[in-house]
């Protein structure tokens, strides 16, 4: 149950007019996935019941974000903790352009370091 859409190869891409031709020899990309209409919050979801099986604990969710993914003011980490965790989880949204993965992956690893700490009676 992955998020990720199905993959397609970089020629169909150019010929269904998904990826300019242009880029497609500039960058020399082999394949991209393609999302039609599944909006990415759902694929965010779907990625996240993944990694939930996965590891068996309720993750946090921090979403690097360089641009909107729906209406001014719509958080999709929101609605991804309503429809998946029930709200016990913190969510934070990391306006950090390019580098908010990088961002993101920081404050996983602080709140992982803070989860591990030995609890004091």
């Amino acid at each position: 149950m992955s998020g990720v859409p199905d993959s397609v190869s970089a020629e169909q891409a150019v010929r269904e007019g998904w990826y300019p031709e242009e880029e497609a020899e500039k960058f020399q990309q082999i394949g991209a996935a393609v999302a039609g209409d599944k909006p990415a919050p759902e694929m965010a979801r779907l990625a996240l019941l993944d990694a939930y099986d996965r590891w068996g604990e309720s993750p946090s969710l921090s979403r690097p974000a360089a641009l909107s993914a729906g209406p001014n003011g719509w958080q999709p980490q929101h609605y991804l903790r309503m429809h998946l965790l029930g709200g016990n989880v913190p969510a934070f949204e990391i306006r950090s352009g390019c580098v908010g993965m990088i961002s993101s992956l920081d404050l996983a690893a602080s709140l992982f370091r803070v989860k591990m700490q030995p609890r004091w009676p």
